[in-house]
């Protein structure tokens, strides 16, 4: 429910910058979407994704769960430090960076637990790797809240790397990953090409590091892009192959997970031009809201909706997202999102107020049908409950 809070947030400063733009609404955007939205999200789930797909149990489970608290606070104070300044920012960076290290810690030392077989190890590294990259990245913006108040050069250098570490190490390399077990109930296709999913994401988090060790030099920058763009592409040869095979009938879900896999497209061909700042905004734009925020809604809507499902019906329960959805409404809110992704990729572009207008509203709009399509899904899985 916070990181839904935070996906509104960010529509809200979207609007004030059609309305009233300042400089630090972008930053102030950023934040809210990857660290308030997406990152907190993430992490919620990883409560569960650990025991269920690692295969260990958490330790100290209620220290990682408060934690959450701490980089939630942290998150809304750098929003609000970016638009003031000063205190509430180095605040916020510290705040933010303390959680993350605290529930990455306990997620390392759960880790370092025997795991059962060798996919729980595979798995137990990658998400170790990817953690790894969440920490780095969350040391990286204290040091950049400090450099943002001080005016320090040598500090504000280390932006790039900074959201090199966190779209790509950390979320990109996040998602393609839990994607390779998450759209079979979604898609209801298994993948038939294993060895390119390998190859992505090993591809993802290689070139990613390259780029992020190499920034400031051209040559190495541009050969760590390359080996991105291998993996961005190998993991849209298995996500089409999928999408050609997909048997379920959850049409929201396959133009939302469509969708994201054009906007990874855009997003990794821009950053090939990102010294231009207006490619290097379309590159984060289409990154965060288009690519990422499509997955997360094509999630929200199957595997949140079967969620929703099992705490109403019991762990037996065998109902499908589909039965408990509308799915006019939700074609509505991926059709209303994408529409908002649209505007506010091309408000990124030209920093026009139209589309940011265009993007503000539409994408609120899309916030009251998450909200419409979980009343729907809330109200058929009581009937159910009820009836049973």
């Amino acid at each position: 429910m916070s990181g839904l809070a935070f996906q509104g947030l960010g529509w809200i400063i979207v609007l004030a910058q059609a309305v009233s733009p300042r400089p630090g609404l972008p930053l102030a955007w950023v934040h809210a979407v990857a660290l308030g939205w997406i990152t907190l999200t993430a992490l919620a789930v990883m409560q569960h994704v650990l025991p269920a797909m690692a295969e260990r149990e958490w330790r100290f489970a209620a220290v990682a769960r408060a934690s959450l608290v701490l980089i939630g606070a942290g998150a809304l104070l750098l929003v609000a430090g970016f638009l003031t300044g000063g205190v509430l920012l180095v605040a916020g960076g510290v705040s933010a960076a303390a959680g993350i290290a605290a529930y990455v810690s306990l997620a390392l030392l759960s880790l370092t637990a025997p795991a059962p077989d060798a996919a729980a190890r595979t798995i137990g590294r990658a998400l170790a790797a990817t953690l790894g990259a969440l920490l780095l990245t969350a040391l990286l913006g204290s040091a950049l809240a400090f450099g943002y108040v001080r005016g320090d050069a040598a500090l504000l250098a280390l932006a790039p790397v900074h959201a090199i570490a966190g779209i790509v190490l950390w979320l990109t390399v996040l998602t393609t990953g839990v994607s390779a077990r998450t759209l079979v109930p979604m898609l209801g296709a298994r993948t038939r090409l294993g060895l390119l999913h390998v190859v992505a994401g090993s591809a993802l988090f290689a070139g990613g590091a390259v780029v992020a060790a190499g920034f400031s030099f051209t040559p190495v920058r541009n050969a760590g892009l390359a080996i991105v763009a291998a993996g961005v592409i190998s993991y849209a040869i298995d996500i089409l192959d999928r999408l050609r095979r997909a048997s379920t009938p959850v049409l929201h879900a396959r133009l939302a997970v469509g969708a994201a896999l054009a906007w990874l497209l855009l997003a990794c061909a821009a950053s090939f031009a990102a010294s231009a700042p207006a490619f290097a905004r379309v590159a984060v734009v289409a990154a965060l809201a288009g690519w990422i925020g499509s997955m997360v809604l094509a999630h929200l809507l199957h595997i949140g909706v079967r969620v929703l499902a099992t705490a109403m019906l019991g762990e037996d329960d065998e109902t499908r997202p589909w039965e408990l959805l509308s799915t006019p409404l939700a074609l509505a809110l991926v059709a209303l999102y994408e529409a908002a992704a649209v505007a506010l990729v091309i408000g990124a572009w030209s920093f026009a107020s139209l589309p940011f207008a265009v993007a503000g509203v539409t994408g609120l709009a899309a916030m009251f049908l998450v909200g419409a399509n979980g009343a729907v899904a809330l109200r058929r899985a009581r009937s159910l409950a009820g009836s049973s």
